[in-house]
């Protein structure tokens, strides 16, 4: 990540990405649905894609606390990397926690109206 210039998507190494995309009021509606949520920590986003993919699969909304970062842009930049990884849309970073968001998949029963 040293080498690519921060908040830039177009650098991430991804096959296919799925945009997702989040109006205001959805963002603010799953954020306020995140606060109880216990943060999963992640080291290393190449290391955490797979699981992270998975428990969004079942979860739809994933509070992650990226350890490695201290700052707000850092977590950001990862956040969206994992984001586009994983076919989910960041819906709130704050410090260096993040709130991830992926729709169902089809057949899969919403556990959030957004």
């Amino acid at each position: 990540l040293a080498d690519k210039p921060a908040g830039d998507l177009a650098t991430v190494d991804h096959e296919e990405a799925v945009e997702v995309t989040l109006s205001g009021g959805q963002r603010r509606t799953l954020r306020d649905k995140g606060k109880g949520l216990p943060s999963f920590k992640v080291a290393d986003v190449s290391q955490a894609i797979s699981e992270v993919a998975g428990m969004l699969a079942e979860e739809q909304l994933l509070k992650l606390k990226f350890v490695s970062c201290e700052k707000k842009p850092e977590a950001q930049l990862q956040a969206n990397e994992l984001a586009a990884r994983t076919g989910a849309a960041v819906a709130e970073c704050k410090g260096n926690e993040c709130l991830l968001y992926r729709p169902p998949s089809a057949g899969q029963m919403p556990k959030f109206a957004v």
